[in-house]
């Protein structure tokens, strides 16, 4: 989509395009990664002198990171519940 198009030449509505493309495709979090490498990228770019405005600074279609899946804490009573489950056995490292 974007890798033919000319540095100079990129709009905003494009990268609005892609992210659309994108939520089709990947998971939220991953479509919000590509924004922001996309982002670091094009703000080199125009740190350097690449270009003269940044087109991500009018992009609409910002991907949500979503929600973290990285774990959850556990309340009183699931603690109890995973104590109880796992007495009596033995747990060693390998």
């Amino acid at each position: 989509m974007l890798g033919s198009r000319r540095l100079q030449q990129l709009q905003a509505t494009e990268i609005d395009a892609l992210y659309v493309a994108l939520g089709a495709k990947l998971k939220p979090r991953t479509a919000h990664h590509v924004h922001v490498v996309l982002g670091a990228c094009l703000a080199t770019a125009t740190r350097k002198g690449l270009l003269t405005a940044n087109p991500m600074e009018r992009v609409e279609q910002v991907p949500s990171p979503g929600e973290s899946d990285h774990g959850m804490a556990l309340d009183a009573d699931g603690l109890r519940k995973l104590i109880e489950g796992s007495a009596g056995r033995c747990y060693s490292r390998s």
